[in-house]
């Protein structure tokens, strides 16, 4: 793709238009995965990151001035978001396992609920981060979908 197609893609990411936000998504989402994998050496660190700087993105996109900066803007949110993870002491699987308790049926159930309602409450742009991370296989918290 030509720059001066990408920039128009940019520019119509940035006027609401879905399709092109989806578009950019989809191009950059697994360089922007293994990029910040090769900066964490953890995989599930790096989709966490990917995954909340695609939200970032998504709500500060109508502020970038140069459409041809987007690329190393994006890379640039991610690098950050991946920095603020390994300045944050992490919680093992293990420990988490050993905090949890089982919750009964209708507390997940109402947890199940509560969490859909609020991401319907989300901008759209933002709930499309969020469903557009899912199909490519990264759930909430980077747990596989």
């Amino acid at each position: 793709m030509k720059q001066a197609e990408e920039d128009l893609m940019v520019m119509a990411a940035q006027q609401g238009n879905e399709r092109a936000f989806e578009f950019l998504f989809r191009r950059y989402h697994a360089s922007l995965v293994r990029f910040a994998a090769r900066m964490a050496r953890d995989p599930e660190l790096a989709r966490d990151a990917v995954q909340e700087a695609w939200i970032g993105i998504a709500r500060r996109l109508r502020r970038l001035d140069d459409p041809r900066a987007f690329l190393a803007w994006i890379f640039r949110a991610v690098r950050w978001q991946v920095l603020d993870r390994l300045k944050t002491p992490s919680v093992t699987t293990e420990s988490l396992s050993e905090q949890a308790t089982p919750a009964p049926d209708r507390d997940r159930i109402d947890q199940g609920r509560e969490l859909a309602e609020l991401i319907a409450g989300l901008p759209d742009l933002e709930r499309q981060v969020l469903h557009q991370c899912a199909d490519a296989g990264v759930g909430i918290g980077g747990i596989a979908a």
